[in-house]
């Protein structure tokens, strides 16, 4: 077993098994991590709420392309 394979082709020995695991791991990730911000944010502002769903619209988009950036310099490190 190599670091960068995934857990969910560990556990599945056909295709469609593999396509499902990802599925439903991927959306709960995404329900789990994304719906809380903006749901709260709502909540929280009245008068200002369009403005704070478009901060945390751009910030969730700018941690994702963060987190890719360090991911790919962690990865490169590890190969030095």
């Amino acid at each position: 077993m190599s670091d960068q394979e995934p857990l969910s082709s560990l556990l599945s020995s056909q295709l469609y098994e593999f396509v499902l695991t990802q599925g439903i791991l991927f959306g709960l990730g995404v329900g789990l991590l994304f719906y809380p911000s903006p749901s709260s944010t709502a909540t929280y502002f009245k008068k200002y709420r369009a403005t704070a769903l478009g901060i945390v619209a751009a910030g969730s988009s700018i941690g994702g392309v963060v987190y890719s950036i360090m991911q790919y310099v962690a990865s490169w490190r590890r190969c030095v």
